[in-house]
């Protein structure tokens, strides 16, 4: 073959397998380009997903706050999310649909959720302090449900070898503050403090949400516990901290009620019927004209809601509430007015059957008093001897709502095309 022609032979050869190796290559990173648009879109679709996840899951955690507004959008893990939330009236009064958004560049996901929202009583606790339990004396807890009946009664298998009786372990002592006073010598200010010689908590002790280690954060001391280990090292019960804080609104007198004061001498007795009193100060158990000191008793026949503007002080022999149904009785201790600040005092052989809510108050418990109820408040400060049985029925005097929980009856991906 000429040479000329053998030249031009290999030139076109090799331009034509230049061409057709330029086109594999092209071809593999035009497939390799798809490929990694496919996987970057798959993971924004992926990341939008569990933004829109995110925004439902920040709706209810503010439900659980009693906020019930729709969320902003907000920035998140290089993306945002944001949620809409609408009443459902015809579902029930506090049934809501959220509709959470996700966004990663420009792919955007959407669910739907129907939700409820269920009111948390503020008396889930037998004490609950919401800055300071401070227990320097003899202290048991313990639970009862005072709707299948009194105290400690047998319920079932009365006469077999296991029976079973009114009485539980929800005996748990509670605060929402994250710390405690480190220097208890003096009084204590914030915190759970426990430092009685006769301690018996059948139950757990919570701390405030976002405390990093409950059980550094107890003060303790004291000897005889079987309840908290004196040293500190397991305790039992264990602490723990809350996965929320325990709402605690102010109160406020119902307009139209006149705060009268009452006085319960010893040896006497008043009767209120259903319905809602207010007084400035009540005081229970004072001696009697000639000098006599006995039990001064205020029952109650139904719920009542007694509020407190002044001062609760029941001291000597006072029985306070029905020993029948405690759940009845609920005492509110108005929130402070100018200088006026109220305050609760149980001291003597007191026994209260019912509940107070002071949430800007302090409630001192002295002397060797018997609570078959709950004590929320902002302080309780604690001596002598108390045993203190938690009624587990006022779980139902949700009037005053210490947070909700959510209920998710409906959920799916929804496109919003529809």
């Amino acid at each position: 073959m000429h040479p000329q022609r053998t030249r031009a032979f290999i030139l076109i050869m090799s331009v034509y397998v230049l061409l057709v190796v330029s086109i594999l290559s092209l071809s593999v990173s035009a497939r390799s380009l798809a490929e990694t648009m496919t996987a970057r879109q798959y993971f924004w679709s992926d990341s939008a997903f569990s933004l829109a996840e995110a925004s439902l899951d920040a709706t209810m955690s503010n439900f659980r706050r009693a906020n019930f507004n729709s969320v902003a959008s907000t920035p998140m893990a290089g993306g945002s999310y944001w949620t809409e939330v609408t009443p459902l009236p015809a579902l029930g009064p506090r049934t809501y649909q959220l509709i959470g958004h996700g966004r990663r560049e420009s792919i955007q996901r959407d669910l739907e959720a129907i939700v409820d929202a269920t009111p948390i009583s503020v008396f889930q606790y037998p004490l609950f302090g919401d800055q300071l339990v401070d227990l320097r004396g003899n202290v048991e807890t313990d639970s009862f449900n005072s709707a299948l009946g009194a105290y400690g009664v047998c319920l079932s298998d009365c006469t077999g070898a296991n029976p079973v009786y009114n009485i539980g372990s929800n005996g748990d002592i509670s605060t929402n503050a994250t710390s405690s006073d480190s220097d208890t010598s003096g009084p204590a200010t914030v915190g759970l403090n426990i430092s009685g010689n006769a301690v018996d908590i059948n139950g757990q002790l919570n701390f405030g949400a976002g405390t990093t280690d409950p059980m550094e954060t107890l003060t303790h001391s004291g000897s005889n516990q079987s309840g908290p280990d004196p040293n500190l090292i397991s305790a039992d019960p264990a602490a723990v901290s809350m996965s929320d804080p325990l709402l605690l609104p102010p109160v406020v007198v119902p307009a139209g009620l006149t705060c009268t004061d009452l006085t319960i001498l010893s040896f006497q007795a008043v009767t209120l019927p259903p319905g809602e009193y207010c007084y400035q100060d009540l005081n229970m158990g004072a001696p009697d004209a000639l000098g006599a000191i006995g039990p001064a008793v205020l029952n109650v026949t139904g719920e009542v809601t007694i509020y407190i503007s002044g001062t609760l002080h029941a001291s000597y022999a006072s029985t306070i509430g029905n020993a029948s149904r405690p759940s009845y009785t609920v005492f509110q201790l108005a929130s402070p007015v100018g200088t006026t600040v109220t305050t609760a005092t149980l001291t003597g052989t007191t026994q209260l059957y019912g509940a107070i809510y002071a949430p800007d108050s302090t409630v001192t418990l002295g002397g060797t008093i018997d609570i078959y109820g709950s004590i929320t408040a902002y302080s309780i400060r604690q001596t002598g001897s108390a045993q203190v049985h938690y009624d587990e029925e006022l779980q139902n005097r949700d009037e005053i709502i210490g947070g909700y929980t959510t209920d998710v009856i409906y959920w799916r991906e929804r496109d919003l095309s529809e």
